[in-house]
């Protein structure tokens, strides 16, 4: 999947309300959607890599809330440390709460790992296969 840099680029799938810039860090983030059911054989789904050095990693997004007229209000993602799978996946699926998610959530904590030993590392966050997701990645903070 082809990322954009917003708030210069169109959110991917944002077809109402794009985030506010005002409200993302640094007033900018980097998207990318996957909708394995209009993808072409071969295609794989968007992922990005963080290479640091350091003992913790967190990574922020901004969540879409449940929006009836957009391509996938949802976040799927898988991660992996080091070249293995770490944490559990994160899933954000506004339709499957009672009251959904009504505004965007912005700095929202996706992924965090810490008691890694203090040399460089590298964090490869991917798009969940089997499901339609939007990734807004904020920013990344590692210590």
């Amino acid at each position: 999947g082809s990322w954009a840099a917003g708030p210069s680029q169109p959110c991917p799938g944002c077809r109402e309300s794009p985030p506010d810039p005002k409200y993302a860090y640094g007033g900018s983030w980097h998207g990318a959607l996957w909708t394995p059911a209009w993808t072409g054989q071969g295609e794989t789904p968007p992922a990005f890599t963080f290479t640091f050095t350091g003992t913790a990693v967190y990574v922020f997004n901004i969540l879409l809330p449940d929006r009836t007229n957009a391509y996938t209000s949802t976040t799927a993602l898988t991660f992996s440390m080091d070249g293995e799978a770490v944490g559990t996946n994160f899933e954000h699926n506004p339709h499957s709460t009672e009251e959904g998610l009504t505004e965007i959530e912005y700095n929202a904590l996706v992924f965090s790992q810490g008691g890694l030993s203090n040399t460089q590392h590298r964090l490869e966050v991917t798009a969940v296969e089997d499901d339609s997701s939007i990734i807004l990645l904020d920013y990344i903070v590692y210590t």
